[in-house]
């Protein structure tokens, strides 16, 4: 498996743990507001460096996109959320602890390094970016091959 993918896998198998997410899955501009809940992954530019025995390192920052609707738990307009209505931050916290940490064979742990709104066009709708920084490895196919060689005397 490569280091991208096998990324994006054991992100959005974590993610999955989130009953309050309907929706995750690979950023692909898919959003719309058929679902209320939505992360998904976007794996952005990877700037790999060229290591010894045709291994690569890269630094990569991936982001997920968190979408939910205004109002997705009936939390405005005479609410009964105990919490003010704020359930997306708690849902946020979620994200962030489920993702931090995580690691795998091709890649080092997960760490987040910034969060933010995101301007969203859909009416109603509230969207977040949580950007994390990790590693990628990888091994390139050898240049040359070996081969034996006879000496004849």
């Amino acid at each position: 498996m490569t280091p991208r993918k096998e990324l994006f896998v054991a992100m959005k198998d974590v993610l999955k743990t989130i009953p309050e997410l309907e929706w995750v899955d690979l950023f692909r501009n898919q959003f719309g507001d058929q679902h209320w809940t939505a992360a998904f992954i976007r794996i952005g530019s990877i700037r790999w460096g060229t290591m010894t025995q045709n291994k690569q390192e890269g630094d990569c920052v991936v982001d997920v996109l968190f979408y939910c609707k205004d109002g997705w738990m009936d939390q405005h307009h005479k609410t009964e959320d105990p919490e003010d209505g704020l359930n997306e931050i708690d849902l946020i916290d979620a994200i962030v602890d489920k993702l931090q940490f995580i690691y795998g064979e091709h890649f080092t742990p997960l760490q987040q390094n910034e969060e933010e709104d995101e301007e969203q066009e859909i009416k109603g709708i509230m969207s977040y970016r949580l950007s994390f920084e990790t590693k990628l490895y990888r091994t390139l196919k050898t240049k040359y091959t070996s081969k034996k060689v006879t000496l004849n005397n």
